[in-house]
């Protein structure tokens, strides 16, 4: 990966593209994420719209997205069970996360997260929170040898139940 930057409305194509490779994906593996539309473009062009969708791209060509929420509290991680946030500090929210099918393993995410990490440093924050599905095991293990550690249980606005990680930078 060589760039991360904010995606524009001219990228919609591409990440849609993206997203119906990491369902399918997703599918694939068991992993009962994603299985129902989300995220739909809509979702994706308010976030590109408030400028936290960015990309990661190689050789022009963009491999992956995620949404970065500087600073602005997460709703669904108000309550947390079976655990705690190791701090109350201000927080970036790291969502929709997702990589291109031709780069999966080839460490295009690991990249967004370190982006995104250096991106929070540059704002002054030094606490990141992110969650993922109970069988999303590659997201997981990605997260925890990066750093991050499980916190406990948080439940999405859908009701469905999600391991929450964070990390201090």
């Amino acid at each position: 990966m060589t760039e991360f930057m904010p995606a524009v409305a001219s990228d919609m194509p591409r990440l849609m593209t993206i997203v119906a490779e990491a369902q399918a994906y997703l599918k694939r593996s068991g992993v009962d994420q994603w299985q129902d539309g989300y995220p739909e473009s809509g979702k994706l062009l308010s976030d590109i719209e408030s400028g936290r969708l960015y990309k990661a791209v190689c050789d022009g060509e963009s491999v992956g997205f995620c949404a970065l929420f500087f600073g602005d509290a997460e709703p669904t991680y108000e309550n947390i069970y079976d655990g705690a946030w190791r701090s109350e500090e201000s927080y970036c929210t790291i969502h929709r996360m997702a990589v291109s099918a031709r780069f999966r393993g080839t460490g295009a995410a690991r990249f967004m997260f370190s982006q995104a990490e250096k991106l929070c440093r540059e704002r002054a924050l030094s606490y990141i929170r992110v969650d993922t599905h109970q069988d999303n095991i590659a997201m997981q293990t990605l997260l925890m040898s990066m750093g991050y550690e499980k916190c406990g249980i948080i439940f999405i606005e859908s009701g469905a139940k999600r391991i929450a990680f964070d990390k201090l930078l």
